[in-house]
């Protein structure tokens, strides 16, 4: 059973824990499926493949915790370790971790409760190896608004020393990735690292980033973080409609990136996260939505 929250400007959809998304890869908690428009019904959010068994099965506002290497991975072939937001996974073999592969699961116990325009979800781990993070993600819809806090609690006996980041899978209303789209940051756009299998017809102007003709395949590279300590924003506008989605946060920025395809488009904002046992980490990331 999906939960949703509405006011008179939008209605967001958030999966049941387990429902939607079962994958190893993305936060089970708090993640939002959907976000409609009320008045003009256009939505914003798609999946990260249409094509079945394409991906690892992300959708709308799913983030990430540890995509380089979750708490515990060092552990021998056959022993757990901990993902952050979803439960012990087994390590089969002393190949890296993978984040696109799909481990064996024990699913941390997920609570949740809310009303009409806030709903908190509270991730309870076990202790795995002497890692045990808790998670408490608090959504709240306010006008044009959704704000999603996170607090991060090491109740192990380790430190922790990981990121998060969300993958945002957009696009707005039915309009594929083209020219339409320009992607705006708060800062100069500089390619940092971009992959030569993954490349896309982009042209930077300034703060600006856009595509000069549909892509034909994927695209992803990396940008450098934001100059500003504290704060950073980002802005994907359908230039036709005017419709736009911007994402804030009230921390410093570790790393940017972007990836896509013709279908989807994803800016991501990377938080770094390192914890002594008992020490807390919380941040806040606001999203606006506009169906101008």
């Amino acid at each position: 059973m999906a939960y949703f929250l509405q006011n008179e400007e939008l209605e967001v959809r958030i999966a049941e824990p387990g429902e939607d998304y079962r994958g190893t890869r993305f936060d089970w908690s708090g993640l939002v499926t959907q976000v409609t428009a009320r008045r003009s019904g256009l939505t914003y959010c798609s999946v990260e493949s249409e094509q079945p068994g394409q991906g690892s099965g992300g959708i709308g506002l799913c983030n990430e915790f540890g995509i380089e290497g979750p708490p515990g991975y060092d552990t021998a072939p056959g022993g757990w370790f901990t993902k952050i937001g979803i439960g012990r996974l087994q390590r089969p073999d002393d190949g890296p971790y993978d984040f696109m592969r799909a481990y064996p699961l024990r699913p941390y116990r997920i609570e949740t409760e809310g009303d009409a325009v806030s709903r908190r979800f509270t991730v309870q781990p076990e202790e795995e190896n002497g890692y045990a993070c808790r998670l408490e993600k608090t959504l709240t819809l306010e006008g044009s608004r959704l704000r999603i806090a996170y607090r991060l609690t090491n109740i192990g006996a380790k430190a922790i020393d990981t990121e998060e980041y969300v993958h945002n899978f957009l696009r707005i209303g039915a309009h594929a990735i083209g020219p339409d789209y320009v992607l705006t940051l708060g800062d100069p756009v500089r390619l940092l690292e971009t992959d030569p299998v993954l490349t896309a017809p982009l042209a930077v102007r300034g703060n600006e980033l856009t595509w000069t003709e549909r892509p034909a395949g994927e695209f992803y590279s990396k940008l450098p973080a934001p100059e500003r300590e504290h704060r950073f924003t980002w802005e994907l506008r359908h230039r036709p409609t005017g419709a736009y989605v911007r994402e804030s946060g009230d921390f410093p920025v570790e790393r940017l990136a972007f990836w896509g395809h013709a279908g989807v488009v994803s800016p991501e904002a990377f938080v770094r996260i390192r914890l002594q046992p008992g020490e807390e980490k919380s941040w806040t990331r606001t999203y606006e939505f506009s169906a101008d």
